[in-house]
C-alpha cells in the first residue's frame, strides 16, 4: 500500500481501552470525542467532535471539523463534577475524554456551535465518560513524529516486528459511571 493510499484508508478510531470496555467498530462512532482545549481563569472551553476514524497508517483523522462544537464551563464545575474522585489530577488542556451527549445537548449544539453550559455535566452526557488522554496525547506525538521522522518500508516493519501485533498492553479506560448532580427527570435519566 502506497502512501496516498494508506491516507485514504478509513475505519473508526478504536483505542485499546475503549475495546476492553466492549466497544467495537460500530459503536464507537456513538461517542464524541469530547476535547479540553482551553482554560482562562475559572473559563474552560471544551470542543466536542463526531469521533474520528484512523487512516491506514493509523493517524487520528477529523474529517468533519464543521461538526465541531464548543461550550463553555466552569473549571470549577469540571473540577467537581467530572475529576474529582476519579482522576488523581486537575483538569488540563489537552485532556481527551469519549462520551455520548445527552439528546438535549445534542439538540443545543445542533443550533449553536458555541455553548454555554451552566448546569450539571450530568446533563451534558448521557451514561459514562471515557478517559482517554493518555491515548490521544500518544496518537498526536505518533503524528508529529511520522512528520518528521523518516519513513520505513513494510521489511523493515516485519524485521522489526511491529506487523499485525494486537496491543494487549492496555487495560480497560477509567471510566466514570455517573457524574453527580443529575437532577430528576434529565434526559437519559
Amino acid at each position: 500500500m502506497s502512501a496516498t493510499d494508506a491516507r485514504e484508508v478509513r475505519r473508526p478510531w478504536l483505542p485499546a481501552p475503549l475495546a476492553a470496555h466492549g466497544f467495537d467498530a460500530d459503536s464507537v462512532q456513538a461517542l464524541s470525542y469530547v476535547l479540553v482545549d482551553e482554560q482562562v481563569d475559572d473559563a474552560v472551553t471544551v470542543t466536542v467532535l463526531p469521533w474520528p476514524a484512523a487512516d491506514g497508517s493509523g493517524r487520528l483523522r477529523f474529517d468533519d471539523l464543521a461538526s465541531a462544537r464548543e461550550i463553555g464551563l466552569s473549571l470549577k464545575a469540571l473540577r467537581a463534577e467530572l475529576y474529582k474522585g476519579w482522576l488523581g489530577r486537575r483538569p488540563r488542556v489537552g485532556d481527551v475524554f469519549a462520551a455520548t451527549l445527552s439528546p438535549e445537548a445534542r439538540a443545543a449544539l445542533e443550533t449553536q456551535r458555541e455553548l454555554a453550559w451552566e448546569r450539571p455535566l450530568a446533563e451534558l452526557v448521557d451514561g459514562p465518560v471515557y478517559d482517554l488522554s493518555a491515548e490521544a496525547r500518544m496518537a498526536a506525538k505518533l503524528a508529529f513524529y511520522a512528520g518528521v521522522a523518516a519513513v520505513h518500508d513494510a521489511e523493515d516493519a516485519q524485521a522489526w516486528q511491529m506487523l499485525d501485533q494486537a496491543d494487549t498492553s492496555a487495560g480497560p479506560a477509567p471510566v466514570r459511571s455517573e457524574l453527580p448532580g443529575r437532577t430528576e427527570g434529565a434526559a437519559g435519566g
